[in-house]
């Protein structure tokens, strides 16, 4: 009996927590904050954050009490199956190695429901100054994005998501959408404990959000924005009862809607617009007395203006070399052939590409040819959306002409859905397994496309597919009722944080295989799991 009194006495202890209930809540609180404010910046303090989340829930005790906690909430059993599903996949996979880091990686989905679905709510005290942190490391992120941006970027540049060096500048775009709708609702409902002052540093935050966003140029970030918007208005026509308000927020709504179709067409007419020329007009020599090299049969235009007419190369080899240190037959440093990248630029201006075209450049234009810029439109549009969708249209373009598919990530994303597609056709009930999800993309593209080069060899960019993929039809089901089922389980459809937080991931993972990477899977089982499992009450401002 002596023999078993320590382990009894370990038993009893471990029962009621290795310290003090509210010391372990400081450290929940505390460790929840750490991940919510490492998103931004930082994978390894992320891991640190998580981490000791768990521990102190082990260390916290009460086995007993949270077993039947859970059992109550079979909503987080549910959002469980995305994580149990992986490890039947495991059972059928050939790379045991890749599968066991796919298990590591997305333990939070795992752990952190598990956790905050089975300890005390956070109040409505504690989610505030939680979700104030986050919208503060956003801000401060934002503010080093910032400055990188205006160091680098400031007279154009067409590799902008380099401002974000923490992160993938998608995941940060996503970020700073739910920092920006977190500004929102508590301008709309703030605390009773929030004073004045802080409405107006909110508001001063929120504008500073949608102005970052133009500076972040991130396709993505403005989509999500945008159809968060509109499909919270149209929640609110079902929501608000006042006939007048709703009807306001119809018209509203449909204005909007109009408007954004209106801003694309034109974007659409202003990229298409092509300037004519005549082959029969087109002159034989340069002013120099040099012939001219013309090919108008090769489709390609920069702003509008024929690339490949009007080119001179030994004028231009001549008069670069003089004005640069990059040799004309060098690369940029983006890796591209810099003779490409200046007869591109020049076009874009409606230049000839000769001794007079280079004399037209300046200083900055040189800067931007060196660096890998192809356009003017980069210099003229310094903020906006404009340049990502010129870039956009100018890779549809160039597929459509010349089948050009590598390094334009949006015609890309066509390959891999593609590839996912017929993945799915060929595995269709139960996936290729855990393990083998890269290495099936990998063979397929060995064997059915060519003409991608090996570095653009990725995943399906879309988190459904790729479920899909990996465990067949019947982990996509598991995967489909984990993540959608609890949502509505716990009457979250109508509170506004939830529903933001939810649409923001949810619509994030048709564009991205969000659960692939430590950011990713992290920020959506954090905010997933304080919205829908740990969230004390629904607040809405519908």
């Amino acid at each position: 009996m002596r023999f078993f009194l320590p382990l009894r006495r370990m038993l009893s202890s471990y029962a009621m927590g290795l310290f003090k209930e509210g010391v372990h809540r400081k450290i929940f609180f505390a460790s929840l904050a750490l991940s919510l404010a490492s998103l931004p910046f930082s994978e390894y303090a992320l891991s640190i954050g998580v981490i000791s989340l768990s521990v102190n829930w082990i260390l916290e005790g009460g086995i007993k009490r949270k077993v039947k906690m859970l059992a109550k909430r079979r909503s987080a059993l549910l959002f469980m199956l995305i994580y149990f599903s992986l490890l039947v996949g495991m059972f059928y996979t050939s790379n045991f190695a890749y599968g066991l880091s796919e298990l590591r990686l997305k333990l939070p989905l795992l752990f952190l429901p598990l956790v905050l679905a089975t300890s005390t709510p956070v109040n409505g005290r504690e989610l505030f100054y939680l979700l104030t942190i986050f919208v503060i490391s956003v801000l401060v992120a934002s503010f080093y994005s910032s400055f990188l941006f205006f160091q680098t970027f400031y007279f154009g540049g067409a590799n902008v998501r380099e401002i974000s060096p923490f992160v993938s500048h998608i995941r940060f775009g996503l970020m700073v959408n739910i920092a920006f709708f977190i500004c929102v609702f508590y301008l709309v409902k703030p605390p009773l404990f929030m004073k004045g002052m802080a409405r107006s540093v909110f508001i001063v935050v929120l504008a500073w959000l949608l102005f970052f966003i133009l500076i972040l140029q991130s396709l993505t970030a403005v989509v999500v924005l945008v159809s968060t918007v509109l499909f919270l208005l149209f929640l609110s026509v079902f929501f608000v009862q006042n006939i007048v308000g709703r009807f306001a927020i119809f018209v509203f709504l449909c204005c909007s809607v109009l408007f954004v179709a209106s801003f694309t067409a034109h974007q659409v007419d202003a990229y298409f617009t092509r300037q004519p020329f005549d082959e029969s007009d087109l002159e034989l020599e340069t002013k120099n007395g040099n012939v001219y090299f013309h090919d108008p049969q090769k489709i390609q235009y920069e702003n509008g203006y024929p690339v490949w007419i009007n080119i001179s190369w030994s004028e231009l080899s001549n008069e670069w070399n003089r004005i640069s240190n990059i040799p004309f037959s060098g690369k940029d440093r983006l890796g591209q052939p810099l003779n490409a990248t200046l007869i591109r630029y020049l076009s874009s201006m409606g230049l000839t590409k000769d001794s007079v075209g280079i004399s037209k450049l300046d200083k900055v234009d040189v800067g931007l040819i060196e660096s890998g810029v192809t356009s003017i439109i980069f210099k003229q549009h310094r903020f906006g959306l404009y340049p990502r969708m010129y870039q956009f249209f100018w890779e549809i373009d160039q597929y459509l002409n010349i089948g050009q598919v590598n390094g334009s990530p949006f015609v890309q994303r066509f390959i891999y859905i593609k590839s996912a597609i017929a993945l799915i056709s060929e595995y269709f009930w139960f996936g290729v397994g855990t393990g083998d999800l890269a290495d099936s993309f990998t063979e397929y593209y060995r064997l059915n496309e060519p003409n991608l080069h090996k570095p653009f060899w990725y995943l399906s960019h879309n988190q459904y597919l790729t479920q899909w993929v990996a465990l067949g039809f019947f982990g996509f089901v598991f995967f489909l009722t984990g993540w959608f089922i609890p949502f509505f389980q716990e009457k979250r459809h109508t509170d506004f944080l939830a529903i933001t937080f939810f649409f923001i991931i949810t619509l994030s993972m048709f564009n991205e295989d969000t659960f692939q990477t430590h950011v990713g899977v992290c920020l959506a089982s954090i905010f997933y799991s304080i919205a829908v499992f740990s969230k004390e009450s629904n607040e809405s401002i519908l």
